[in-house]
């Protein structure tokens, strides 16, 4: 608040003074004053005051309200002091608020800024604790471990995974050695993206999905698992090398589809060989022993994982490039990222979300019933479908490879399919000849491939893939069927056509014909073999 002298003019209490020696004529109006600081006190108190005169020779202050021009005498000797009056700036209210604002709220945002970037740290930390908390508990809760590898270990063992065998959806296959008391040992390591780890929870769910379920089976048609990496946000998995790669591969070349670099998603897909000796094997194409032996093989191992295990195991994912071949083209089943776990006193699981791959989903898949071993055996029997075909099970210019089967036949019989009806098919009265024209694949040569023997495989086939998943025989059966085809030829008792033509959406948008094969059928084409023993 300002201050105010006699004359109620307020005084300037923010002043100072800059002392100019001068020579400035007398001045009338001058008062007396003691001292200089006098007359400097008088001016200040004066807001009309803009310099004041102080002559020491007199004792006079005189006030002047305006500034004159000034003589400044040469030499500094002069008896008069002119006060020249500096008045500092007032700080505005309004500014000062400003000033507080911005103040506040720089510092509030490096106050959120600080505590945000606590928050998150803790909130890793947490996670990070949690995850390893859970990483301990699934290890624990596995009866049967296989081995753990260190990062390092694995990272030396794939020379810095310098050698990829293939680039898959949720990561990388490479080449590795590595040491064993037994040896050096060759193995292909999967290494699931640590990017995609952080932001895809299914990747996490399959990695686990298959330590678990490979970990605790032992059969020489799976793919071991030699051991496993989980260090931090690593994920590897560690897998016997199959040499021969996987039967999608081969089954490619002999459609004349062969590409050397492959990108699917299974670590089966991904171990090409690339020896002189495997393409000239790749130009014979599969001969019908080969494709026997891989049927009967992959059957043994799904049979395996559905009946003898001792947690029951539905894989979910059986096709042709999750089936492995050893150098002996022996079959093994791998890639279990989808499969799961089943106690012996459940028969079936819910999927909550659609898996699998095109065209070996089951239909129960697609109208979400419930999932049972019967689901892998649809898969199965689309797989030997393709053995005997050699054709894709989707393809742009037919429909899926079963429908297109039971329609060739029935074509052939002379059968007209109907929606309310069953139709009996007798197989027996086709010309064997027929079959191998028309269905068999034509890499095969008929001197090789008894038409009966082809016939019977084809049944089992068609057995397999029947939409009702009841009807479908066990893979206990169905391996029990193979044997007895491969040791002894019988003739194929009849088939039944059921509601050939309803249909059925399947993933790929085509039409699925809904169809059934008699149980007798299905159950003479191992018995007839089992009583001749």
């Amino acid at each position: 608040m300002p201050t105010f002298n006699s004359t109620c003019v307020p005084a300037d209490s923010s002043s100072s003074f800059v002392p100019i020696s001068v020579t400035f004529p007398p001045q009338p109006s001058s008062l007396t004053v003691a001292s200089q600081a006098e007359c400097s006190d008088l001016c200040s108190r004066n807001s009309s005051c803009k310099a004041a005169l102080f002559d020491s020779s007199t004792s006079s202050c005189a006030l002047f309200p305006i500034l004159y021009t000034m003589t400044v005498p040469s030499e500094n000797n002069s008896s008069q002091i002119m006060l020249l009056k500096i008045i500092a700036p007032e700080t505005s209210p309004s500014t000062s608020i400003t000033g507080i604002i911005i103040g506040c709220v720089v510092a509030g945002l490096v106050t959120f800024v600080i505590v945000g970037i606590l928050t998150i740290w803790r909130r890793r930390r947490l996670q990070d604790r949690h995850s390893l908390l859970a990483q301990e508990r699934f290890l624990q809760e596995l009866s049967k471990l296989p081995p753990r590898f260190s990062y390092k270990e694995l990272e030396i063992a794939t020379d810095n995974f310098s050698k990829k065998l293939g680039v898959g959806g949720f990561g990388s296959v490479y080449e590795g050695l590595l040491r064993s008391p037994a040896g050096i040992m060759k193995v292909a390591v999967k290494k699931l993206d640590q990017a995609g780890l952080a932001t895809n929870s299914t990747m996490d769910e399959q990695f686990k999905a298959e330590v678990a379920t490979i970990g605790s089976v032992s059969h020489v048609n799976l793919v071991s698992l030699k051991g496993f990496c989980m260090e931090k946000s690593a994920r590897l998995l560690v897998f016997e090398f199959m040499p021969k790669g996987s039967l999608d591969r081969w089954l490619s070349e002999a459609r004349g589809n062969y590409r050397h670099q492959y990108t699917h998603s299974s670590e089966s897909r991904r171990q090409n060989c690339e020896s002189p000796s495997d393409q000239t094997l790749l130009r014979k194409v599969l001969n019908w022993e080969l494709r026997c032996r891989i049927a009967l093989d992959t059957a043994r191992g799904l049979e395996y994982l559905h009946h003898q295990s001792a947690e029951h195991i539905v894989h979910c994912d059986v096709k042709p490039a999750n089936i492995l071949l050893d150098n002996e083209f022996h079959a093994k089943v791998g890639d279990f990222g989808l499969a799961k776990l089943m106690a012996s006193d459940r028969q079936s699981f819910a999927m909550t979300t659609l898996k699998g791959t095109r065209g070996y989903v089951a239909p129960e898949w697609l109208q979400q019933a419930n999932i049972t071993a019967k689901s892998d055996v649809f898969s199965y029997g689309v797989v030997l479908l393709e053995l005997l075909t050699g054709r894709k099970c989707i393809s742009a210019e037919h429909d899926h490879l079963a429908t297109w089967v039971m329609k060739t036949i029935a074509n052939e019989s002379g059968v007209k399919a109907n929606l309310n009806t069953a139709t009996t098919l007798d197989l027996e009265s086709l010309d064997t000849s027929f079959l191998q024209q028309k269905i068999m694949d034509h890499n095969l040569s008929d001197e090789d491939v008894p038409a009966d023997v082809f016939k019977r495989m084809l049944i089992v086939a068609l057995a397999c893939v029947q939409s009702d998943p009841g009807e479908r025989p066990s893979m206990a059966f169905v391996v029990q069927m193979l044997e007895d085809i491969m040791g002894v030829s019988y003739a194929q008792p009849s088939v039944r056509l059921a509601n050939y033509s309803a249909h059925m959406a399947t993933i790929s948008s085509s039409d699925f014909s809904s169809f059934s094969v008699s149980r007798s059928a299905i159950s003479s084409v191992g018995q007839r073999s089992m009583d001749a023993r």
